[in-house]
């Protein structure tokens, strides 16, 4: 960056592109001068690029089932994505999987719902729920 934070020089931007080359040409140094110029030809606005990088976003998180939860028919975790496109998870008991546990995409965009199984309740205090959601 300059020193005045608004731009990037023209070498950044080489340098920034050739160094992303291995992830599929994304060209990070074009990415950042749309961004901070907020408005190109390229890639639309500063809302449009953003947007772009959040709907490429991957969260991973795991989470403690609490008292509360345990007794409620399900387990909603927030993954602070807008919406969830697809997710890999488990439920851990003790370090074992969770056999009863099934999760679903939440009926609220971003979420991911835990669920109790129809023979009786699958979580229970203490469980360990993770997730990679993208």
């Amino acid at each position: 960056m300059t020193g005045s934070g608004s731009s990037i020089s023209a070498t950044q931007k080489k340098n920034l592109n050739k160094m992303n080359r291995a992830s599929n040409d994304v060209g990070l140094g074009n990415m950042l001068t749309d961004l901070i110029a907020s408005g190109s030809a390229t890639n639309g606005t500063l809302a449009t690029s953003v947007a772009t990088l959040q709907s490429n976003s991957t969260v991973q998180a795991s989470h403690i089932v609490l008292e509360a939860e345990s007794n409620a028919s399900r387990v909603v975790l927030t993954t602070g994505l807008a919406t969830v496109a697809g997710f890999v998870g488990t439920a851990l008991r003790s370090g074992s999987p969770v056999i009863n546990a099934y999760m679903a995409s939440g009926s609220v965009a971003g979420t991911i719902e835990v669920l109790k199984s129809t023979s009786g309740s699958a979580i229970a205090k203490n469980d360990v729920i993770t997730y990679i959601a993208f």
